[in-house]
């Protein structure tokens, strides 16, 4: 087998894995609970900016937890080398620092140049911004998992930022609310759609089965 097809197959093999990463659904259940929160945060709402940290801190554990009583009992557990964070994060904030910089630069221009008009109308503009931001995840997901379908995370997130754009509302703030909690409930609501058909599809390996109850004893 030459060198080329030995890394085609590995590349493969590991997109499937990752794959696994998804087919219960916490994921997307997750992500819509931390938008819901965010939107509160949008409103300056210190309590909602708590239970945002709260959310990305207990969001790998309590995976963890339920995969332990759901996903592993039904398709076993294994690991694979994933990247470190430190290697992660940087990349993931220059990527959203500098589209909201070009993004902001963008609508300064087409607000003429105007500050004040461009102070005024710029929540006006955040579900546009959030919607291509939402690119970033939409892509890595596609390159680690192999599955185009997820490309839909990007574009559904930045097409429904223009309908809320073109929508008027009592204060430009409240558009980006709305966008936030209706994106977010969309997202929970795959992601229960997921997790059902999911425990519809598995059933439960009996040794995985034999060691879940012998943990759940313990």
């Amino acid at each position: 087998m030459s060198e080329n097809n030995e890394q085609i197959n590995f590349k493969e093999i590991s997109q499937k894995i990752h794959q696994t990463g998804y087919v219960d659904g916490f994921v997307f259940i997750f992500l819509g609970i931390i938008l819901m929160i965010t939107a509160g945060v949008v409103n300056f709402t210190l309590a909602s900016l708590g239970l945002v940290i709260v959310s990305f801190v207990v969001f790998i554990p309590l995976t963890e937890f339920l995969r332990r009583r759901f996903t592993y009992p039904r398709m076993g557990h294994f690991k694979i080398k994933t990247e470190k964070p430190s290697e992660i994060f940087p990349g993931m904030i220059f990527f959203v620092v500098a589209l909201i910089v070009v993004s902001l630069v963008i609508i300064f221009i087409l607000e003429g140049g105007n500050v004040d008009e461009f102070y005024d109308n710029i929540w006006e503009y955040w579900p546009i911004i959030f919607g291509l931001i939402m690119f970033g995840p939409s892509l890595d997901i596609v390159d680690k998992t192999g599955q185009v379908r997820f490309y839909g995370m990007g574009i559904f997130s930045t097409f429904f930022g223009i309908f809320i754009f073109f929508l008027d509302f009592p204060h430009p703030r409240d558009g980006f609310t709305v966008y936030l909690l209706i994106l977010g409930l969309i997202s929970i609501i795959i992601g229960f759609i997921i997790f059902i058909r999911f425990i519809q599809l598995y059933s439960i390996i009996p040794e995985e089965k034999e060691r879940t109850n012998n943990e759940l004893e313990g």
